[in-house]
């Protein structure tokens, strides 16, 4: 009985032991997916902030386009920070470390996300009415 219980229990822990770096590899995976998808949104940026400066010249009141120019530039910054200070997850710490720091790490792409969409979103409506 003893020995079995003893199988049985190395058995459930060997199973497990890859469990929680499967959890972490998915998150990571989760938070570089996010990157991914709003990366290639820097051109963009770029041909957007280029159509405006063109259009620098062709009006007298350069304010609202030189703050969506801001905005974008904005935007570009805290891709370029984020990139800057992500560190991919160190499997030589703990989950629980990993899993925190992902978790951080997923709120901000997804804030710099959210920054990239929103300032092109203006432009683009600007563009359309203007």
């Amino acid at each position: 009985m003893k020995h079995t219980l003893l199988i049985n229990l190395l058995i459930f822990l060997f199973s497990c032991g890859n469990k929680p770096n499967k959890v972490v590899e998915n998150l990571e995976t989760e938070v570089i997916a996010i990157h991914d998808e709003v990366m290639p949104k820097t051109n963009d940026i770029y041909h957007l902030k280029k159509t405006l400066r063109s259009k620098l010249a062709e009006t007298q009141d350069s304010t609202a386009i030189l703050n969506l120019i801001h905005q974008l530039e904005a935007a570009d910054e805290v891709m370029m920070v984020w990139m800057d200070q992500y560190k991919h997850a160190d499997m030589t710490k703990d989950t629980t470390y990993n899993m925190a720091y992902l978790r951080e790490q997923r709120e901000k792409i997804i804030q710099v996300k959210d920054e990239m969409l929103s300032a092109i979103q203006k432009t683009k409506d600007f563009l359309q009415n203007n």
